[in-house]
C-alpha cells in the first residue's frame, strides 16, 4: 500500500469516529469542489471551501456575517491554486495539510471535551494551524483571525 494512501486510510479509520456533524454534507462538498476545479488533491481551501457551502453550521454563519460567501471564497481559491490538470479523478486523496488539519482539529475537539469534531473544531485548527491555501484564502478575503478565534472559542466552551 502506498504511503499516502495508507496515512489516509488510517486517518480515517482515526477520525471515523469523531467526526460527526462534519462528516457527511462538509465534506462532500468539499470533494465537490475540488472535482470543480480539476483537482485530484482535497486541500485545506477545499475543506473551507465545504464549511462555507455547509451553511447552517456557527462556523459558516461566523464566516458569512464576516462578508465570506462561497461565491467570493471561490474566486479567490481559484486566483490562489488556479485550476488543476483536468484529469482529477473521482475519489481525491487529501494533502498533507488536510491530514494535519484533520489532526489538529481533533486535538481541538478533546481539549474541548467533545467526542466529535465539528465544523467549529476545524476551522479553529484552521486559523490556528500553519499557514496554507485556507488560510491564505481567509486573509486574503481580510477575515479577521483574532475575531474568529475569541468567538469560536467562545461558541465551543459553551
Amino acid at each position: 500500500m502506498a504511503k499516502s494512501l495508507m496515512s489516509y486510510t488510517l486517518i480515517f479509520a482515526y477520525f471515523n469516529c469523531f467526526i460527526q456533524k462534519w462528516d457527511a454534507p462538509e465534506r462532500k462538498r468539499g470533494r465537490e469542489e475540488c472535482l470543480r476545479l480539476d483537482h485530484n488533491l482535497i486541500g485545506t481551501e477545499f475543506i473551507l471551501l465545504g464549511l462555507i457551502a455547509e451553511g447552517t453550521s456557527a462556523s459558516a454563519k461566523m464566516l458569512k456575517s464576516m462578508g465570506i460567501s462561497l461565491k467570493n471564497a471561490r474566486i479567490e481559491v481559484e486566483k490562489v491554486i488556479g485550476r488543476g490538470s483536468g484529469s482529477a479523478n473521482d475519489e481525491p486523496s487529501h494533502t498533507p495539510e488536510t491530514e494535519q488539519l484533520l489532526k489538529s482539529s481533533l486535538g481541538k475537539a478533546r481539549e474541548f471535551r467533545r467526542n466529535y469534531i465539528d465544523t467549529g473544531h476545524l476551522l479553529l485548527a484552521l486559523i490556528d494551524g500553519d499557514e496554507c491555501v485556507g488560510t491564505q484564502v481567509l486573509c486574503n478575503l481580510g477575515v479577521d483571525f483574532a475575531k474568529i478565534r475569541a468567538d469560536l472559542r467562545d461558541i465551543l466552551a459553551a
